[in-house]
């Protein structure tokens, strides 16, 4: 079966090659919006309203296994406009966060894409160490700075300049979407590729889609002049296609990024501070008091950047102590099933007997 009429919904040869003989008489489609009980699924003619065999939802241990908007589905049309989604294929890759509180479970925020726009708002919602987490979220994914609302910052070049000097090798964008200026976007979009736009309320995420899509599909917030804080217009993931032929998620507003990563994920952020600590003298350096440290001498120095240190630091602590915690949740997950698995067996035997 050919597959080549999918590629402007993104479709490669990743998720083809996972389809075995048997199952190339499903309808291939990927999922544009998750509801409560339900999903859209777009493929290559129509698009259905599907929902997920009992199947699926028995061998998922976490809602993050469950489809997802972004996934690439197997599905069976049950009638017209309808169908069900009988497997979903492995993810080429993920972005994805703690679910907010105390709860340890993972939160997908959008499933294989190529690049995220990460936005941040020039009217006082620029805030360096936030955009350094943010950019944690780009495991696998090429991360693209969107600074938008230039038309409010007296200089935006100086925003800029910080934005290089503390975050090295990153791809900047300045728009104003507002005023229907994003066409330095345009290069980033190509056909057949995915973008996740992703940010706080208020930076103007949606009018940069509307902009992009050349229409109000999306519907946008004010933003409050005291504190440049908006109120979250998109609710739920959504992703559309584009007249350019690339392919858009939207995503809600976050007022909290909380990590969902292993320590390697920091790279991305803090890739001079990596590349710096590899000419420590000791592999094990604390980067306190040691000699031959080479981040307190460049603190020292003032060649490495106090803030972006003390944000690395945090971080660090931060997915240092969520391994620790999930490395617990694992071993009473483990020992949870065994417990169940023994107790139906004692079950099973009982009956036997009887």
């Amino acid at each position: 079966m050919e597959y080549n009429h999918l590629s402007p919904l993104g479709w490669n040869t990743y998720f083809e090659n996972q389809i075995a003989e048997d199952e190339k008489e499903l309808i291939v489609g990927r999922v544009s919006i998750e509801n409560k009980t339900n999903y859209q699924v777009l493929t290559a003619r129509d698009t259905y309203i599907a929902e997920a065999t009992g199947r699926l939802f028995y061998m998922a241990e976490t809602d993050a296994e469950l489809p997802k908007v972004g996934d690439w589905v197997l599905t069976m049309e049950i009638d017209k406009g309808k169908a069900i989604i009988q497997k979903v294929l492995e993810r080429q890759s993920v972005i994805s966060r703690k679910v907010p509180g105390k709860k340890l479970e993972e939160q997908i925020i959008a499933t294989n894409i190529d690049k995220l726009f990460i936005v941040q708002g020039l009217d006082g919602n620029f805030n360096l160490a936030r955009l350094e987490r943010y950019l944690t979220l780009a495991q696998n994914v090429e991360p693209i700075i969107v600074l938008n609302k230039a038309d409010l910052c007296p200089d935006p070049d100086d925003i800029v300049q910080q934005v290089k000097e503390r975050i090295k090798n990153a791809e900047i964008v300045v728009v104003a979407a507002l005023q229907n200026q994003v066409s330095a976007l345009h290069p980033h979009i190509k056909p057949g590729s995915t973008i996740a736009i992703v940010g706080s309320s208020g930076v103007g995420k949606s009018t940069i889609i509307n902009s992009l899509i050349g229409q109000p599909l999306v519907a946008t917030g004010e933003v409050r002049e005291l504190d440049s804080k908006g109120r979250h217009t998109t609710t739920s993931r959504h992703l559309m296609l584009l007249e350019s032929g690339g392919v858009l998620i939207d995503t809600p507003g976050m007022r909290e990024l909380q990590l969902w990563r292993d320590q390697s994920s920091l790279g991305t952020s803090f890739e001079d501070i990596e590349a710096l600590s590899e000419h420590c003298k000791f592999k094990n350096c604390t980067h306190t008091d040691e000699k031959g440290c080479a981040i307190t001498q460049a603190l020292d120095e003032g060649s490495l950047d106090e803030a972006h240190w003390i944000n690395y630091a945090k971080m660090k602590k931060e997915l240092a102590y969520l391994e620790t915690r999930q490395d617990v949740n694992a071993m009473l997950e483990k020992k949870k099933k065994w417990k169940k698995i023994q107790k139906d067996y004692k079950a099973i035997q009982k009956n036997r007997n009887m």
